[in-house]
């Protein structure tokens, strides 16, 4: 658990390392010191899931998954907006 903004930055940029660990990763950018607007919870979750995280705890799980499924299907254009469940 990190304590500043900085370090949960870094947490996230080297996820990749905890992925090798082969143990699920689950992210709660909601929390202190990451930002908690709206937004940037969703932005935030994007990025840990696109970074392999297993799962991520959101305020709005709506929102995050949209955002998820944007930043996916814009990643691979080949694919439509796939629609919510």
């Amino acid at each position: 658990l990190a304590r500043t903004q900085e370090q949960n930055w870094q947490l996230l940029a080297g996820l990749a390392v905890f992925r090798q660990l082969g143990r699920p990763v689950l992210i709660s950018p909601w929390r202190r010191p990451f930002p908690g607007r709206p937004a940037a919870v969703a932005a935030i979750a994007t990025l840990a899931a696109m970074a392999g995280a297993w799962c991520v705890r959101s305020p709005d799980p709506a929102a995050a998954q949209d955002a998820v499924r944007v930043a996916a299907a814009a990643r691979d254009v080949s694919r439509p907006y796939p629609a919510r469940p």
